[in-house]
């Protein structure tokens, strides 16, 4: 097993800015590898899409890490969060009060 990337805990997005930053793969390569568009992969990584588990599973594979290694780099707060739909459904309920508010 490798190295730890990092003594504190990230988050997803974080996690996978470092993995690229230490690696610097080549964005073909690891499009490729995930299945998806490098544009796809960055959404991720910025926070603006959810990390599917097959997905985390193939970048395990690409950056020949242990599933179980990729997971203990992750913060106990990214972990216990709720999923982004879930996140954007919450603040457009919170809008949609305010603006009722408004009125």
């Amino acid at each position: 097993m490798q190295q730890p990337l990092s003594d504190q805990a990230l988050s997803i997005g974080q996690l996978l800015a470092r993995l690229r930053q230490i690696y610097q793969p080549d964005s073909k390569a690891l499009s490729e590898a995930l299945h998806t568009s490098y544009t796809t992969y960055l959404k991720t990584e910025r926070g603006h899409r959810e990390l599917s588990f097959l997905m985390a599973l193939r970048i395990c594979e690409f950056y020949k890490l242990d599933l179980y290694e990729f997971i203990s780099m992750l913060s106990d707060e990214e972990l216990g969060r709720s999923d982004l739909s879930v996140i954007k459904a919450q603040l457009q309920r919170e809008r949609k009060k305010a603006q009722r508010l408004k009125q």
